[in-house]
């Protein structure tokens, strides 16, 4: 990591100041003046039409958000928000992975191409090489087939140990929302197949609790009842 937390010590109300040790080498100081002003303009609701660049007497490098990032979160179906004890399986084959170089205005980056396939469609995700990397192992580890369920807090330290930055932008990012599409379409396939595969690891890992929630969509039947009631057409 690059940036570490110089302590985790809670305020009494909130920790607005988080002070951290920089080894990018950064000069943050020189930054101060423009920051303070586009915020004090920002809490008086003016200015937001403004670029980034009006604030500074200096060259920055361009945004790399949209400008329309926000609009485009809030006009989602469907945002995944997960509590730490919540656990993940992945129901799907794993994909592809390959690799290439983009080059862009004279920069190189190693990025990822990740290929899922499923019997009707094809999606790719493009990621940093290292990120890509990352991804295809942890699907390994949240697979249906391991013994083991893994957790929301678990897969984000797991993220963050790998020198992973900002794992709340990968999350909410587009290609968090094409994987969470590709689960979708595989959950239906599994629904089509009358959840036969995805039952017997269930009834092996003792799931009955799951199975009951299953069953009672499609029956009625309440999960708490005894016995597991099958009632899939």
């Amino acid at each position: 990591m690059e940036l570490k937390k110089n302590t985790e010590s809670l305020g009494t109300f909130a920790n607005n100041d988080i002070f951290y040790t920089d080894k990018t080498g950064i000069d943050h100081d020189m930054f101060s003046a423009g920051l303070k002003k586009s915020l004090f303009n920002y809490m008086h609701g003016i200015c937001f039409d403004e670029p980034l660049q009006y604030w500074f007497d200096f060259k920055i490098p361009k945004t790399s958000i949209p400008p329309n990032y926000i609009n485009a979160i809030l006009e989602k179906d469907e945002l995944v928000f997960a509590k730490p004890s919540t656990k993940f399986i992945w129901l799907g084959e794993l994909p592809t992975i390959s690799f290439f170089t983009k080059t862009k205005k004279g920069n190189s980056s190693e990025m990822a191409s990740l290929v899922f396939n499923t019997k009707t469609e094809s999606n790719t995700i493009v990621l940093e090489k290292k990120t890509g990397i990352w991804l295809l192992e942890m699907l390994k580890l949240i697979s249906v087939y391991e013994n083991k369920i893994w957790t929301f807090k678990e897969i984000k330290d797991h993220y963050e140990q790998n020198g992973l930055s900002d794992f709340e932008l990968f999350w909410y990012n587009k290609p968090f929302n094409t994987l969470k599409n590709i689960r979708y379409i595989l959950l239906s396939q599994l629904l089509q197949k009358r959840f036969f595969f995805f039952l017997v690891y269930c009834i092996k890992k003792r799931c009955i609790n799951f199975i009951g929630k299953v069953n009672e969509v499609f029956t009625g039947i309440p999960s708490n009842k005894p016995g597991i009631h099958l009632g899939i057409n």
